[in-house]
């Protein structure tokens, strides 16, 4: 069963479901044929903040409360929001999820640096990302600055990628292949 509901503000809700809302079904309890479920409703399309420079990392939602690694930012965001990545050198292997948006100060100001084993950054179906150097992937064969996720469609624009064993790989393992 699938139902469309439009929230009517952020907040927490709670939706019940039920089986047999009409009694057609002659039961003992009648209480197992609801189920409720708790959630919460954000904004769309938020932005959040990372800054290698602050001392601790924050809860991301300004400039001031910055995390301080790419990595932190990725378990907050949904599709549609992006991250903003102040300038500076983030050492890590980073994977841009489905949807997501990772934007950097400027590719000669921001930098991704691999640990110098396997691919830099993985990047998912319509995310983009813009603004970086990418470097320090590993030497192996498939290591590279960016791995494309399979049958995916990102945006990269306005990088630099550079010193990894390839720039970018685009592979279909799991035919069919479209893009």
């Amino acid at each position: 069963v699938e139902v469309a509901w439009t929230p009517p503000a952020v907040g927490a809700y709670t939706v019940f479901a039920y089986v047999d809302p009409d009694n057609q079904i002659d039961e003992i309890s009648e209480q197992n044929n609801m189920y409720p479920g708790d959630f919460a409703v954000r904004e769309a399309n938020l932005i959040w903040y990372v800054n290698t420079s602050v001392i601790s990392s924050g809860n991301g939602r300004t400039p001031e409360t910055a995390f301080r690694t790419i990595g932190e930012a990725w378990p907050y965001t949904y599709h549609g929001d992006s991250v903003q990545v102040a300038q500076g050198t983030y050492n890590e292997q980073i994977s841009v999820p489905i949807g997501r948006h990772l934007i950097g100060a400027g590719s000669e100001l921001t930098t991704i640096q691999g640990n110098g084993e396997g691919t830099t950054l993985y990047i998912g179906n319509s995310a983009s990302i813009s603004g970086f150097t990418i470097t320090g992937s590993g030497d192996s064969y498939w290591d590279a600055g960016i791995w494309i996720a399979d049958n995916a469609s990102p945006i990269i624009t306005n990088n630099r990628i550079t010193d990894n064993s390839m720039a970018i790989v685009g592979y279909c393992f799991n035919a069919p292949c479209s893009n």
